[in-house]
């Protein structure tokens, strides 16, 4: 995170309670305020809905997480459309400073409030920390993407988690309640192959692509989305998943499943983390694992996340490397006989969980 200038942050803190206002008044313009609770990383997440136009496509993810309503949420989020609010942005104070590359904003990070807005789409992002709350607003409901469907709210989630000490990181897991492990690594590595295959397996399925994750006292994995997304070639290679309708394609062209709808007896909500593994697939047969270093582990870990989720560089590069060093790591070698790999995972886990009990 970088501080800003007091006039830049002066100017965030005045958008911010325009946007406080503007999102009231979407409330009373909608026919009705939905309301949806999750535990998410330990913490109770309330999302607000102006309306009913956006549940559909942010709440499906979240499935697996849904829990009782409380009159006390650690956080509340925001959400609307302008279309069916009749509702419009206030003035844009960044404009004349510009988008950085990731589409964050420049002088938008304070110790306060966050923000970011994909210009293409001019979905907005803000938090406001101290407060935590958060909001999120798009154009038309109907021009919410479907990776937005997939991942909802991640910006949110992401800055908001951090500063609880929980660390989104650009990665799967699957396990057992009694641990499991990390799979890591820049995207087309084999994560996703490797968590849905896990679905076949004693193992449950965590994540495919992103993970919240604490470190205090000891590393622990938290689900965040249920999704799981299949090179649309290779849907039939995973034979279990052909009852499993699919929800949507990717403009990468890779099939979006929300598999707590399909598998919910094989979606787990959290464990203890026992190890770090780095898939790479091989282009031979058979699958294995073998010891890698802390070092590669995290040259695996660190780069695609701070690339996927920027913000906070250096505290999160710190906790990633924390991370890797309180836990060992290995390579999944992987074979093309996809069958192989959940029973290499399977026994590489049970004989971590059995070290562990020791």
């Amino acid at each position: 995170m970088f501080l800003v200038a007091s006039s830049e942050s002066n100017q965030a803190l005045n958008f911010l309670e325009r946007l406080e206002s503007i999102f009231e008044q979407a409330t009373q313009e909608s026919e009705e305020v939905i309301e949806r609770f999750y535990r998410i990383g330990g913490h109770s997440v309330r999302l607000q809905f102006a309306g009913q136009f956006l549940v559909k496509g942010i709440t499906p993810a979240l499935e697996h997480l849904r829990s009782e309503p409380t009159a006390t949420p650690d956080v509340t989020i925001g959400i609307w459309d302008g279309e069916s609010t009749a509702t419009e942005l206030p003035p844009l104070f960044w404009e004349q400073a510009g988008y950085r590359p990731d589409g964050g904003i420049h002088g938008s990070s304070d110790i306060r409030v966050q923000l970011h807005m994909e210009p293409t789409l001019s979905l907005l992002s803000v938090l406001d920390v101290s407060a935590n709350r958060g909001y999120f607003r798009i154009p038309a409901a109907l021009a919410l993407p479907l990776y937005q469907s997939g991942s909802p709210l991640l910006r949110i989630l992401h800055w908001w988690m951090a500063h609880q000490g929980v660390n989104l990181v650009h990665g799967g897991a699957v396990g057992t309640p009694e641990g499991g492990v990390l799979l890591i690594g820049k995207g087309g590595m084999g994560k996703s192959t490797a968590a849905l295959c896990c679905l076949n397996s004693e193992l449950s399925y965590g994540s495919d692509d992103y993970s919240l994750v604490g470190i205090n006292p000891t590393p622990h994995f938290y689900s965040l989305y249920n999704s799981g997304k299949v090179n649309s070639t290779d849907v039939g290679k995973h034979a279990f998943m052909s009852t499993a309708q699919r929800d949507g394609l990717l403009d990468n062209q890779k099939a979006l499943y929300f598999l707590y709808s399909h598998f919910p007896h094989k979606i787990i909500r959290d464990f203890p983390l026992r190890a770090l593994v780095v898939p790479h697939v091989t282009g031979q047969p058979d699958s294995h694992v073998r010891p890698t270093t802390s070092g590669k582990a995290l040259l695996a870990l660190a780069p695609s996340t701070i690339f996927q989720l920027p913000g906070a560089e250096i505290e999160t590069m710190s906790r990633l490397s924390g991370l890797a060093k309180m836990l060992p790591a290995y390579v999944l070698e992987s074979g093309t006989d996809l069958s192989q790999i959940p029973k290499v995972l399977t026994e590489l886990v049970m004989e971590l969980n059995r070290q562990a009990r020791i």
